[in-house]
């Protein structure tokens, strides 16, 4: 829970922070165009979002928001940690099991539709 003045009212900073994250979300999801590698770059990271928004608060360029070359910029890769497996390679893996239900599933029902022919 964010922290609250004696009141149980929420400090008026943490506004300010949410407010700035919800402007970074809106731009990332509505006028971003992500490089491939601005991606395999976030998805190194345990919280990619954290790693986002410290991007979009060093961002000194008005016309572009390169969160590749800001992460080597600030050395990121330093400062948060990598994601535990990375994530990149858990994606991998679980897109090669889908492939391999699919192929089992398809030689399944091949099978079953060879021995209705008969």
């Amino acid at each position: 829970m964010a922290p609250r003045d004696k009141e149980g009212h929420p400090l008026i900073g943490n506004i300010y922070a949410l407010q700035c994250i919800a402007e970074m979300h809106i731009y990332l999801r509505t006028v971003h165009e992500f490089r491939p590698e601005e991606i395999s770059d976030l998805l190194y990271f345990e919280d990619p979002l954290r790693v986002a928004q410290h991007c979009w608060e060093e961002n000194t360029d008005i016309y572009a928001f390169r969160i590749s070359d800001l992460i080597k910029k600030y050395n990121l890769k330093e400062v948060y940690p990598a994601a535990k497996p990375p994530v990149k390679e858990s994606l991998k893996s679980r897109l090669e099991e889908a492939k391999q239900m699919v192929r089992a599933s398809s030689l399944s029902r091949a099978a079953t539709a060879k021995g209705t022919e008969r």
